[in-house]
């Protein structure tokens, strides 16, 4: 999560008001990857998929 948490905090400057950040992840560490992406002043959401097994944090910068 260590990268995870750098890219989040980075995002804010990169990213135009409205635009999002995405990242998969497992769901283990979903929930603190949602703590990061809060922590880095976006909005976080999760999007999963049962059928695939997936886990994707969505940031979106307000």
């Amino acid at each position: 999560l260590d990268v995870l948490r750098r890219v989040a905090a980075a995002a804010p400057g990169w990213l135009a008001p409205g635009g999002c950040l995405l990242v998969e992840t497992s769901e283990r560490q979903a929930a603190a990857a949602l703590d990061a992406f809060t922590r880095a002043g976006l909005t976080p959401r999760l999007a999963v998929c049962e059928d695939l097994y997936a886990h994707v944090v969505i940031g979106v910068r307000d």
